[in-house]
């Protein structure tokens, strides 16, 4: 009989996604875990940067080992997606983070963190933050996530940011 216990899940969405959850194996055999967080966002078009992060803890209960690992064909336990057709279908980020652990005891695990250029090419309206670990039993992992997706500025933006500095200049000079 596999015992599953979640406690303390939570979220936050627009215009980033943050995860908290711990995940309890009570049984002596693994288990294996998968999370996703996703919505809707404002629909970046234009060249962006991404980032996501993963930092936790890990404990073994009853003095053994603890281990967590990415699950599949997953090298890491964190994916952040992006989708543009509401959720449909996905693209990865490219800013996967989450290596496998191991702790006797009780250890932190992480902060793992990765920025990048984001794809291009298409509008993103949606973005998910995907979990998957095999989690060793006895064990307990407490992790906290982190993804975002910034649009870079288009040059006209910054002529006209400094236009407009150069204009309350010239009216701020004048009034002198």
């Amino acid at each position: 009989m596999a015992a599953l216990s979640l406690s303390n899940v939570s979220g936050h969405g627009d215009p980033d996604i943050s995860y908290a959850y711990s995940a309890v194996n009570n049984n002596t055999y693994n288990q294996t875990y998968t999370f996703a967080i996703g919505e809707a966002i404002v629909p970046v078009s234009s060249s962006n940067n991404v980032h996501a992060d993963i930092a936790g803890a890990l404990t073994a209960k009853g003095g053994g080992t603890a281990t967590i690992s990415p699950f599949g064909v997953n090298t890491t336990i964190q994916q952040f997606e992006l989708s543009a057709d509401n959720g449909l279908s996905f693209t990865n980020a490219g800013v996967n983070v989450g290596p496998s652990f191991s702790v006797n005891g009780t250890n932190n695990y992480g902060v793992y963190a990765n920025d990048a250029v984001g794809p291009t090419g298409q509008t993103w309206n949606y973005m998910q933050l995907v979990s998957k670990f095999t989690l060793s039993g006895n064990s307990r992992a407490s992790l906290v996530g982190f993804a975002s997706i910034v649009p870079v500025p288009e040059p006209e933006s910054y002529v006209m940011f400094l236009a407009g500095l150069g204009l309350l200049g010239f009216i701020s000079r004048r009034r002198k």
